[in-house]
């Protein structure tokens, strides 16, 4: 059977690949720093920290997984700005952890990276999509932590010849998202309105970007995608096609409300200088793997808003980070 060691198991993606790794049979375990937190339902845990790579190799060690999925590491661009440091140590350093770990302990592991779309910030140009040989010019903190750590599974697979595949990863949502992120923050502040825990005004940004929004079940696929059939070396751009105007995106949400809103834009939430549209060429991937999205945006914004109609009216913060 094969086994997989997932960092980041308990997070907001994390879960949805536990549950697609159980779909497939794939015996998995999650790392953890403390016990307590548990590995996640139907899978095993490790105690291991990606800032300490002695625990990584103590882990790599005991489990010899077969495939290795990083997921885990910092996450929220906003906050990079004032975390620069943590960003670089979280998401760099634990790559370079999770890399040396790999190829001292488990040399034979396929290595899976979670990076992200925010490698090539200014080498967008606005309404072209973006593949794999558009320029990386990072635009925050959060985006140089990536590809930093992106070019470092590039250079892990070609001096030691380490198998690693480098996903990079445009937006994706679903339940159990944070609401520091777009779609659930609209979700939630509809399903308080609904509760009655706040008046009916739902606060939004600009409405006229567009933007790529992939179910994070499709992306939950993707990386067992990678994992099968991903070329070793290869970096790969993952998301939807085309992308979603975000207004159009708030008018579905709002025609799934029981009640009636006013949509007000609040000027904290508008980030200036936003390029007007983003899209991802994802058909390196498509051709390798087979990998398309599945889940239609009406059942993401649907199982968005169920999620936060039983979270909403008894804590402020979703359940799984």
């Amino acid at each position: 059977m094969t086994r997989a060691l997932v960092t980041g198991l308990n997070g907001f993606a994390g879960r949805h690949l536990g549950e697609a790794l159980r779909l497939e049979a794939i015996e998995t375990i999650g790392l953890v720093r403390d016990p307590a937190e548990g590995g996640g339902e139907g899978s095993g845990f490790v105690r291991g920290d990606i800032t300490d790579r002695a625990s990584l190799e103590r882990a790599f060690a005991e489990i010899r997984p077969d495939w290795v999925f990083h997921l885990a590491g910092k996450a929220y661009v906003p906050e990079s700005w004032d975390k620069a440091e943590e960003h670089l140590r979280v998401n760099l350093g634990g790559t370079l952890n999770v890399l040396e770990a790999a190829r001292r302990a488990a040399p034979g592991a396929r290595v899976v990276l979670a990076g992200s779309g925010e490698v090539y910030g200014f080498g967008i140009e606005s309404g072209r999509a973006i593949d794999e040989t558009t320029l990386c010019e990072p635009a925050t903190p959060y985006g140089v932590s990536k590809l930093a750590a992106d070019l470092l599974g590039m250079d892990y697979h070609r001096r030691y010849g380490s198998d690693v595949v480098r996903l990079r990863l445009f937006n994706h949502t679903g339940p159990g998202q944070r609401p520091d992120f777009a779609l659930p923050s609209f979700a939630r502040q509809i399903a308080r309105i609904e509760a009655g825990l706040a008046q009916p005004v739902l606060e939004v940004g600009d409405l006229e970007v567009e933007r790529v929004f992939t179910d994070v079940r499709d992306v939950a696929r993707a990386y067992v995608a990678a994992a099968r059939s991903g070329r070793a070396g290869l970096c790969y751009n993952v998301g939807r096609s085309p992308s979603y105007r975000v207004r159009h995106l708030v008018d579905k949400l709002l025609a799934l409300s029981r009640v009636r809103i006013e949509v007000r834009v609040d000027p904290a939430r508008v980030r200036p200088g936003q390029i007007a549209s983003i899209a991802c060429d994802a058909s390196r991937f498509a051709r390798d793997t087979g990998w398309r999205p599945e889940v239609p945006i009406e059942q993401t914004l649907q199982d968005l808003m169920d999620y936060w109609r039983s979270n909403s009216a008894h804590r402020e913060e979703p359940a799984t980070p």
